[in-house]
């Protein structure tokens, strides 16, 4: 069954995503809807399990970008920043950037899943960083959804 990944230009209502940011970079927001009577944190743990070919894009990431510039993203498992019983922010303050992930839950005939980045860059090292991962953000985001 094909399911359709939508694209919006905003942030979905009620969002905890930008909490602590005073400025925002880059933003994307994609949604799915789907019959799911899954909480918020079992389709957050669906989502982050991710299949073998995104650990090898992140190892890839990792040996490219994020070694040789002294880079803490990726060394560790991403926080819970906040969380209610629709939506789980995650995210990182580095020193290129900042970011937060959010999983959020609008429930209704079919449920709406909503998978929204958020960036913040802090330096120029930050532009260049996401400039090296944004041509797969796309493909990973939408990969995740479609495993809810």
């Amino acid at each position: 069954m094909f399911l359709k990944i939508n694209k919006y230009s905003e942030f979905p209502k009620n969002s905890l995503i930008n909490k602590d940011m005073d400025t925002i970079d880059y933003f994307d927001s994609y949604m799915i809807k789907k019959e799911s009577n899954c909480s918020i944190d079992e389709i957050t743990s669906k989502i982050l399990t991710l299949p073998s070919w995104i650990k090898i894009l992140l190892k890839i990431r990792h040996y490219l970008v994020v070694k040789p510039f002294g880079l803490s993203s990726g060394k560790r498992k991403v926080p819970i920043l906040y969380r209610n019983k629709n939506e789980i922010v995650i995210g990182e303050n580095d020193k290129h950037l900042y970011y937060r992930v959010s999983l959020y839950k609008k429930t209704g005939q079919h449920s709406e899943i909503y998978l929204t980045t958020s960036v913040k860059f802090n330096n120029k090292w930050g532009k260049v960083y996401f400039a090296f991962i944004k041509p797969f953000h796309k493909m990973v985001v939408k990969s995740m959804l479609k495993k809810v």
